[in-house]
């Protein structure tokens, strides 16, 4: 069988098109590889890496099917805030991948590589950067004067948990609760006179430290009781290094 001067390593519409529009005589075979499983092999690679090993690895597996001719493989990656996104599954992967570009800048990473007879001749990677739109600016280029009504959910919020033990170690607690504080419901009048060692003090000044340290913050009790008493004491301890702070400034006077 007789092959053109190029073989591309696929049956993309689009790749054909280009080189089509450019007159570049070609013939089309698709390249059988698995591209998920090349992808996971790459682990920790970069985005340019990944697409230059894709692109080399479509045009090898074709050089068998064409000898003498010369391959072309390519291959693109898209990356949102450093999230990589395959091909759409479906209308609703792409309209979920609209949403989450809409107005950040999106990286397209291409890579093309020629291979002749199971050596590759040349390979090429380059990133192109894309600011995309809000749709709302999209909606009204595409419509023009009609109206536009545009239905976009949220993009859903991730949540970070942190566990936070605020002592060394539980077993070996040695303060003991401020009076009034979120712990004395938990001895109560029925525990006496002795107060027992607890990790409230620690707890009540770690949270302190986290509402002074964000902006907005919010405490979820599960006790109205507690939450009153909580908030108190918070309010207590802020006074407390207030004063402690304004003693020290004094004494430096």
């Amino acid at each position: 069988m007789t092959f053109p001067d190029l073989v591309l390593a696929s049956q993309s519409a689009s790749r054909r098109a280009m080189l089509d529009a450019a007159g570049v005589a070609h013939q089309a075979i698709p390249a059988r590889i698995d591209e998920r499983a090349l992808e996971a092999s790459l682990e920790g690679a970069v985005p340019d890496e990944v697409a230059l090993a894709l692109a080399q690895a479509k045009a090898l597996a074709v050089c068998p099917s064409a000898p003498g001719a010369l391959v072309l493989g390519s291959d693109s990656l898209v990356v949102v805030d450093g999230r990589r996104f395959d091909k759409p599954a479906s209308r609703e992967d792409a309209a979920e991948h609209l949403r989450f570009f809409s107005g950040r800048v999106m990286e397209l990473h291409s890579a093309a590589a020629l291979a002749r007879d199971g050596a590759v001749v040349c390979a090429h990677a380059e990133c192109a950067r894309l600011s995309v739109r809000p749709l709302d600016e999209v909606s009204t280029f595409l419509a023009g004067a009609r109206p536009v009504e545009i239905v976009q959910p949220k993009t859903p919020k991730t949540i970070e948990v942190d566990v936070q033990v605020p002592v060394p170690d539980l077993a070996a607690l040695d303060e003991q609760p401020a009076p009034g504080s979120a712990d004395e419901e938990v001895i109560g009048s029925a525990a006496g006179t002795a107060r027992k060692p607890s990790i409230w003090p620690a707890v009540e000044r770690r949270l302190l430290e986290l509402v002074r340290e964000h902006r907005s913050t919010i405490v979820f009790s599960n006790s109205r009781r507690l939450a009153e008493r909580l908030t108190s004491r918070l309010n207590e301890l802020a006074a407390e290094e207030a004063e402690a702070a304004d003693a020290v400034d004094l004494d430096e006077v």
